[in-house]
């Protein structure tokens, strides 16, 4: 996008507001609640997390120490998900975060967790959680890139259905 100065600084100063908020509102654990006073919840940490590293990919500066305990929370989080008792999006979004910060191990443990669901229950599998999967699966380099074009394909399928 063309850009004015005055906005890039506006946009600049707006981001690194938002990331010193998240900064200042992480939890000793290392995630995030949904107010400063709950204890983490697993949307929350994957948002927040994915917030951070969108923002650390961007150029912005983020604390690494936050993304650390960040992603120390997430999989002590995913580890003892439940993917039936939780939605789908909860998780996948977490395993995108957790595949961005380059823990491919568990992100490859939790796609193949969200096929066998999906497998069982595919109307559990809709379009924006296909996607999130495609690109964490993406993201852990060539041993997940059978798991990304079989979600790709899922994606396509469930988009030419619905018309989503």
């Amino acid at each position: 996008l063309p850009l004015t100065p005055d906005q890039r600084a506006k946009m600049a100063d707006g981001a690194k507001r938002a990331i010193l908020r998240l900064r200042r509102f992480q939890n000793l654990d290392g995630g995030w609640g949904w107010f400063t006073t709950d204890k983490s919840d697993l949307w929350m940490t994957a948002y927040a997390t994915w917030g951070l590293i969108l923002a650390r990919d961007a150029g912005d500066a983020v604390d690494p120490d936050v993304l650390s305990g960040a992603t120390t929370r997430l999989t002590q989080m995913m580890a003892g998900a439940n993917i039936r008792a939780t939605s789908d999006g909860r998780f996948t979004l977490a395993t995108l975060a957790l595949a961005s910060l380059d823990q491919h191990t568990i992100a490859l443990k939790s796609l193949r967790r969200l096929r066998q669901q999906w497998a069982v229950h595919p109307e559990q599998a809709d379009p924006t959680d296909l996607a999130m999967a495609a690109m964490a699966a993406s993201r852990t380099g060539t041993e997940g890139t059978p798991l990304a074009q079989e979600f790709m394909k899922r994606l396509w399928s469930v988009c030419r259905v619905t018309g989503s």
